[in-house]
């Protein structure tokens, strides 16, 4: 069974620290990489479901402090 991908693009707060150790914890997050231009991390996320998929962008990633904005592309 293949898993569903996701690729989120984030803008941080200016100044904000940390932000990639939190996101490598959680579960799911495949890889964290920094970005230069308006996003500032790119981040691939890897689940079994898409409703898994979904919930740790919402209520994992998006609820992280320091965050501004998010862009997330689901990979069909």
């Amino acid at each position: 069974m293949s898993k569903e991908m996701a690729i989120v693009l984030i803008n941080m707060k200016p100044d904000a620290e940390g932000i990639a150790d939190s996101l490598n914890a959680i579960e799911g997050v495949t890889e964290v990489r920094g970005l230069y231009g308006i996003y500032d991390i790119i981040v691939f996320v890897e689940a079994e479901s898409m409703s898994t998929l979904k919930d740790i962008i919402n209520t994992k990633i998006r609820r992280l402090g320091d965050i501004n904005a998010t862009l997330t592309m689901i990979v069909g």
